[in-house]
């Protein structure tokens, strides 16, 4: 469309002609919407792979944890009671708590109904305080030292019904602690109930390949 003044006739412009996209502005404008919904996806897949297995956590694993954390104090008191000890270990949980920098709270499975004992402010050597309802642990250390207490040698153990008849968690005679299935709990009950000292987790075994 052409339009005449005293210049003489000139070409106009079609106002639509200033809105048209710029070449390749389209394009970016894509690319920065794909790149946007990709980090958006990548950082829900992030989240998931944190939090997911949190979730997924059976609801018993956490007393499991503190009891086994509680084991481990247990078994770094025991440690220090023999170093003062020419590495005897203690008769008795009582003789820890009394000896050793330990609440309590430390023998109690929070998957129990057991409550920690409280203590008078001068508390007699040799005093039993840990009594039914105060303990969750079974302490079999008596008589042990740190030559006899091999690393598969059990000093400590608790009820099964702790969690649930799930298993249980050990301390070990090198201060480790384990949790151990039902299968792998049962050898140390039959000890237990034969009065076999001191008590041994077996080696575990394998089954032999068939043959091709």
């Amino acid at each position: 469309m052409r339009e005449s003044n005293e210049n003489g006739p000139q070409e106009s412009v079609t106002p639509l002609e200033y809105a048209r996209t710029i070449p390749g502005m389209r394009t970016n404008r894509t690319l920065r919407v794909v790149g946007i919904v990709l980090a958006s996806v990548l950082g829900c897949i992030v989240l998931g792979t944190i939090f997911l297995p949190s979730l997924n956590r059976r609801p018993d694993q956490a007393p499991r944890v503190k009891c086994a954390s509680n084991m481990k104090q247990i078994g770094l008191a025991i440690e220090m009671y023999a170093m003062n000890e020419h590495g005897h270990f203690p008769d008795d949980l009582d003789t820890l708590l009394e000896t050793q920098d330990l609440t309590t709270s430390v023998v109690n499975c929070p998957s129990s109904n057991d409550a920690p004992a409280v203590l008078p402010t001068s508390q007699p050597v040799g005093t039993k305080f840990l009594t039914s309802g105060h303990v969750s642990y079974i302490y079999v250390g008596k008589g042990l030292n740190t030559q006899t207490a091999t690393p598969d040698v059990v000093l400590l153990y608790e009820p099964l019904g702790n969690h649930s008849n799930s298993g249980m968690n050990v301390l070990f005679g090198d201060f480790h602690v384990e949790w151990l299935s039902i299968p792998e709990v049962q050898p140390i009950l039959k000890q237990v109930a034969a009065g076999v000292f001191p008590i041994r987790l077996p080696p575990a075994t394998t089954q032999p390949l068939p043959n091709p």
